[in-house]
């Protein structure tokens, strides 16, 4: 069984909240700024908890946050470089969780699961 240890350790070093993490990952997802109303309806979070951990994060200087250019009442948010390290982190974990995990199957579990990802690798792979 796999086991996400290492990703929740790694995220309790950091001492974000499961908010603060989903945030980071959203924002690491994305090319451009987004709202912080569009973070909030994305994260299915009342506005002021969206507040709140952007707050958090931009103390740490995780997250940059700044007044739209034409309406000043609109907040944009982007992942700073920072937050893209420490995301780089917490995904640097989860690949080492399962290659560990993957070094204990045998070559023919290895090829069955190659097999069963094959037709999601294909379906992501048409999306690009």
């Amino acid at each position: 069984m796999l086991k996400s240890s290492d990703v929740f350790r790694t995220v309790g070093e950091l001492e974000l909240s499961v908010t603060q993490y989903k945030m980071l990952t959203l924002l690491d997802g994305e090319d451009s700024e987004l709202s912080l109303k569009e973070v909030a309806e994305r994260l299915g979070l009342s506005f002021p908890a969206s507040s709140r951990a952007v707050d958090g994060l931009c103390q740490r200087g995780y997250v940059v946050r700044r007044e739209d250019g034409t309406d000043r009442r609109i907040k944009r948010v982007r992942i700073a470089t920072a937050g893209a390290e420490v995301m780089s982190r917490v995904h640097t974990a989860r690949v080492d969780t399962i290659a560990r995990e993957l070094e204990g199957l045998t070559d023919e579990q290895r090829a069955a699961l190659s097999a069963a990802l094959a037709p999601l690798l294909d379906r992501t792979e048409a999306t690009r």
